[in-house]
């Protein structure tokens, strides 16, 4: 979906914010539809993904949930954490979901 949109490859970050947007919605429709809903009432468990895209010799990183990147630097002798687990305990997190209109719980 990032590689396919419109504003890849000369703006990836906002081909990976629509990507992201893109996937959600095909899991929501897809959460919802009867055949995947249990007793007529839809899963809520999170999810998690972490994509790294380069172009030319930038590497942007997007992640959902709990995945993490790291990299390996100086030829293996130091590693650099590229991304911020999204977790619910995390007091951010819990205000960033709560102001998008979720619920903690």
């Amino acid at each position: 979906m990032i590689v396919r949109d419109s504003e890849f490859p000369q703006n990836p970050i906002k081909a990976m914010q629509r990507g992201f947007e893109q996937a959600e919605k095909a899991f929501l429709e897809y959460a919802h539809s009867e055949s995947h809903a249990e007793n007529g009432s839809v899963q809520r468990s999170g999810s998690c993904a972490i994509v790294v895209l380069i172009v030319g010799d930038v590497a942007y990183v997007a992640n959902v949930g709990d995945s993490r990147a790291f990299m390996s630097v100086d030829d293996g002798t130091k590693i650099v954490q590229l991304s911020v687990d999204h977790k619910p305990e995390s007091e951010a997190e819990t205000k960033r979901i709560e102001l998008n209109g979720g619920k903690v719980y």
